[in-house]
């Protein structure tokens, strides 16, 4: 009971999280599609792993 109640409060917690990172992805391309930047997103499911977006200008922004 407590195993099962621990793997659903991890998938709870996995699908807000990608449920957020997806949200916070989204505002930000937004964002950059309202500039004169044109943005590629890298993203991992590692949850160790920056989410970078690249700009023209050689600029690398973490999130």
């Amino acid at each position: 009971m407590i195993a099962e109640s621990l793997r659903l409060q991890q998938i709870s917690f996995n699908t807000w999280k990608e449920y957020y990172l997806s949200r916070s992805l989204k505002m930000h391309v937004q964002a950059l599609e309202e500039t004169d930047y044109e943005a590629i997103i890298h993203s991992s499911a590692n949850v160790k792993d920056s989410t970078k977006l690249l700009l023209r200008k050689n600029v690398s922004i973490n999130l």
